[in-house]
């Protein structure tokens, strides 16, 4: 199976509070109940249709406790039978079972490395919802970050021609087929405590060592001088911006080649700018 998610977010980041205004104050956080003038029908059908698939939900602690004291209680809705009988997994190293949900399951130990284990098993996708530290955790885990620390830190003496190729296929291999990802890796997620904690520096170190890694081309005379940032921007740019509008692209213009190919295009186009 897959995993999904169906998470309100804002442009600028925010995910804290949808629900009400007292659902989340943590950080003095005062906008709670910010989603509901974006309730419209057609999100709303795109919820149902995607709760009727039938896959299993998966919660952190806190989104979990807030939907069990919510949702158990309301009728006439098309949300609160599916809820009830959907399988619930539930990641948290404070919860005790049996827990108070029907159909709920306790995920102890490492939540990433139980949700890994639950990606093998057949079935419909399964779905986060909220749920912030719980997304933080996969997104850092299944991001191509790793990817690209290790392949500066193994080539860090070789000429971008090397090095650039061999990040710009570890992004497509790792996260070409993750969209959602590449978005969410993007945006600040203001769910506070560990979410936003853990995401931050893991982002920064990854830009910070391919940074690190342009400048010292630079200084060797490899690529020409310029800010380091603008160099940074000038290679990774087009590749995710590629990656994130192809598939509306494609709704409209058929392309014609690969999304590896066009990363190994792009990395090249890449490489004839910043040439000396």
């Amino acid at each position: 199976m897959r995993i999904t998610t169906w998470t309100s977010l804002t442009l600028d980041g925010v995910m804290q509070g949808p629900g009400s205004p007292d659902e989340d104050t943590r950080g003095g956080f005062t906008k709670g109940g910010w989603a509901h003038r974006y309730h419209d029908p057609v999100m709303m059908e795109a919820a149902r249709e995607g709760m009727a698939q039938g896959g299993p939900i998966l919660f952190g602690r806190r989104t979990y406790e807030q939907f069990h004291s919510f949702w158990p209680h309301q009728t006439d809705n098309p949300f609160t039978d599916v809820l009830n009988n959907t399988q619930k997994y539930v990641a948290s190293r404070t919860l005790e079972e049996p827990l108070p949900w029907q159909n709920s399951t306790l995920v102890r130990g490492e939540a990433v490395e139980r949700v890994a284990e639950l990606k093998e098993q057949p079935g419909p996708d399964a779905v986060v919802l909220g749920s912030g530290a719980l997304l933080q955790a996969l997104i850092a885990t299944y991001s191509p970050f790793d990817a690209v620390r290790s392949i500066v830190t193994r080539h860090a003496d070789e000429p971008p021609e090397v090095v650039l190729p061999l990040i710009g296929r570890a992004i497509v291999g790792v996260a070409g087929e993750r969209l959602g990802l590449m978005r969410a890796i993007f945006h600040e997620v203001t769910a506070g405590g560990d979410a936003v904690e853990g995401m931050g520096p893991l982002f920064e170190q990854t830009l910070g060592l391919l940074a690190q890694y342009l400048a010292g081309q630079m200084a060797a005379g490899r690529i020409r001088p310029m800010h380091r940032i603008l160099a940074l921007q000038a290679f990774v740019g087009p590749v995710f911006f590629h990656l994130r509008t192809r598939p509306t692209i494609e709704r409209v213009v058929p392309i014609p080649i690969d999304a590896e190919t066009a990363v190994d295009e792009l990395v090249a186009a890449a490489l004839r700018g910043l040439a000396t």
